[in-house]
């Protein structure tokens, strides 16, 4: 089974199959590709009836690659909407993401996706503009002037993050962060207060009550990908969106399931 990408901590909890547009379950409802129950599918491999514990973007890739391959998949999810941490909803005729949410240019794989599902067009990679709100006002936090410019922290402060930040750059072996959480390494190198003003608010937004058991290796591959998205050269970093809204990747990909 896969688990789709949620809110929260943690795989969703399946409590009814989501209903479609004929009455029938979210999912397939025959194998695609293939020769019925007991054939096999297009590899020559036995066909296989799949269920999916959670409707996100992972869970509905996964049917999706499944069914192409002539297996059976179907989708269970216990939300009234699809898609997850990166589902949309209506603002004034416009679609805005539940979450904040963008492409890496390492995220070659959703890439691909997106390009086989026929909308490589719409996905555009814009230069990163980021913004840290504090004590009312918003601060430009994308670039290492930026953090030596944001006075929330003392200047040898902002010296220590920028430091410690650049050691995790050049980390290439993620293996020495699993054994403790983000808090205390955070805490530890770039200080309490550091800690407090940058990190643990960004963590609370995206664990909840759970921001003080991640993993240290989740802010070790954000700031990893981060460089990568920079290229060569020192370039500025490049963040892939989807123009018609992560909304519209979803759609299409479950019509395809």
């Amino acid at each position: 089974m896969a688990a789709g990408e949620r809110g929260g901590a943690g795989a969703p909890v399946a409590e009814q199959p989501v209903p479609a547009a004929d009455g029938g379950h979210q999912g397939c409802d025959r194998p695609k590709n293939g020769t019925g129950a007991g054939g096999r599918g297009s590899r020559g491999g036995r066909l296989m009836r799949v269920g999916i514990i959670g409707g996100g973007v992972a869970g509905l890739a996964a049917a999706h690659h499944l069914t192409k391959n002539g297996h059976h998949a179907e989708v269970f999810e216990q939300s009234d909407f699809l898609g997850g941490q990166a589902s949309t909803f209506d603002v004034y005729g416009g679609r805005l993401e539940r979450g904040y949410h963008h492409l890496f240019v390492s995220d070659t794989e959703i890439t691909e996706l997106i390009h086989e599902l026929g909308l490589g067009e719409k996905l555009a990679w814009l230069e990163s503009s980021v913004g840290f709100y504090y004590d009312r006002k918003i601060w430009d936090f994308a670039t290492p002037m930026d953090l030596l410019r944001f006075k929330p922290l003392g200047f040898f402060q902002r010296i220590r993050v920028g430091l410690w930040t650049l050691l995790l750059q050049k980390t290439r072996n993620y293996r020495k962060f699993e054994s403790i959480t983000a808090k205390d390494w955070l805490e530890r190198r770039m200080g309490q207060n550091a800690y407090r003003v940058i990190w643990e608010p960004m963590l609370r937004g995206k664990f909840g009550e759970f921001y003080d058991r991640v993993s240290m290796t989740w802010i070790w591959g954000k700031v990893y990908l981060r460089v990568a998205s920079r290229g060569k050269g020192g370039q500025k970093e490049r963040l892939g969106y989807p123009m018609g809204s992560f909304g519209e990747v979803i759609d299409v990909l479950a019509q395809r399931v």
